[in-house]
C-alpha cells in the first residue's frame, strides 16, 4: 500500500495501522524530518524523490541508525511502543 507524504501530516499512522499490511510512504523531499516521521510512525519504506548522488547518500544516511546514519531511537509505532525495540 503506498501513502502520500500529504496524509503523513493529517493522520498517516491511523493509515498505516487499519492497512494491517507493509505500506510504503512517498515523501515531497530529501527532507530529513519528513523522512524520519514517515519511519517513525512505521512505514515499512520510503519512496523519496532526489536529483543527485548526494541527495541519495543524505536519505540513506536520514533512514539508518549509527553508526551508517543519523536516524535517532524513539519508542514509537515502528517499535512496537518498546516491546520489540530489538526488531
Amino acid at each position: 500500500v503506498g501513502i502520500a507524504a500529504a496524509a503523513v501530516r493529517s493522520g498517516a499512522q491511523a493509515l498505516l495501522q487499519a492497512a494491517r499490511c507493509p505500506c510504503v510512504v512517498r515523501v515531497p523531499l530529501c527532507d530529513e524530518i519528513s523522512i524520519k516521521k514517515a519511519l517513525d510512525i512505521g512505514a515499512a519504506g520510503i519512496i523519496v524523490p532526489v536529483n543527485s548522488r548526494g541527495e541519495a547518500e543524505r536519505v540513506v544516511r536520514y533512514a539508518k541508525y549509527p553508526p551508517q546514519g543519523t536516524r535517532g531511537v524513539g519508542i514509537a509505532r515502528a517499535h512496537g511502543y518498546g516491546p520489540r525495540f530489538q526488531d
